[in-house]
């Protein structure tokens, strides 16, 4: 396949993942921002994302095995990794489910790999540990504890493939894009709690919680042109005087 041309889009919203892929691959302007438990920030244009997506797909069609239509679990915090992980799957044909455990998933996406490795849970899925934190280090090098020879370590493998589809990406349809072009807020249902209050008077965002409706909400807004930020909480929650600063560096209200 020819190389994802990033010269060229339609501005009329893409309808399948090919499509959006090329239209985030032509994107300078920031996709997702990333806010940690300790402050800290991450942001990724849409050029960026579709180059971690693109290289997740290569990952995923080497070293798992997944059907079209096969269930694949994200088990993560709200995580700018976790967004590439949620493309590259749909972009695969995969169901995505985001959040608590459920089912029987063919693979399981985490960044608690220590919750499936010693359980039963886990059952025939196979098993990818995403590094927490700040920087694109291994599992390993991220968490200081080895992972099995079994788990399939993303940041230690995905560096090796390609930032080009080495084949064409199946027509998969996207949900339907929302009829508001918003922005994004998400995070955990604790962590939107302290502005969800505020929400009925935002004009260009929404607060998404980081469960199964993120999915389709993140998947809209890319196809929008629109960013989302999310926000993870620490132990504590998040502090108001953080929440002040996140919504004030994005401009939300």
């Amino acid at each position: 396949m020819a190389p994802l041309s990033l010269s060229t889009f339609s501005h009329e919203a893409p309808r399948d993942f090919p499509a959006l892929f090329e239209l985030l691959g032509g994107r300078p302007r920031p996709s997702v921002v990333w806010y940690g438990p300790d402050g800290d920030r991450v942001e990724l244009s849409g050029r960026v994302l579709q180059n971690w997506a693109v290289k997740l797909v290569g990952l995923l069609r080497e070293e798992v095995e997944l059907d079209d239509g096969a269930d694949v679990l994200i088990h993560c915090a709200p995580h700018w990794k976790a967004c590439a992980a949620v493309l590259a799957a749909g972009a695969l044909g995969c169901r995505v489910t985001l959040g608590s455990p459920g089912g029987e998933p063919a693979l399981v996406i985490t960044d608690r790999p220590e919750d499936w490795t010693d359980t039963d849970a886990l059952g025939d899925a196979e098993l990818a540990a995403l590094s927490p934190g700040l920087l694109d280090d291994s599992y390993a090098d991220a968490v200081g504890t080895s992972l099995p020879g079994w788990v399939l370590d993303v940041s230690a493998e995905v560096r090796q493939h390609p930032d080009q589809l080495l084949s064409a990406l199946p027509e998969v349809a996207l949900p339907p894009v929302p009829s508001e072009p918003r922005d994004l807020l998400c995070s955990t249902a604790e962590g939107l709690h302290d502005v969800a209050d505020a929400a009925a008077g935002w004009s260009t965002w929404s607060p998404v919680r980081w469960d199964d409706d993120a999915e389709t909400a993140l998947l809209g807004a890319w196809a929008q042109g629109r960013t989302a930020v999310l926000v993870q909480p620490g132990p504590e929650g998040i502090p108001a005087q953080q929440w002040e600063t996140i919504l004030r560096n994005e401009g939300v209200g």
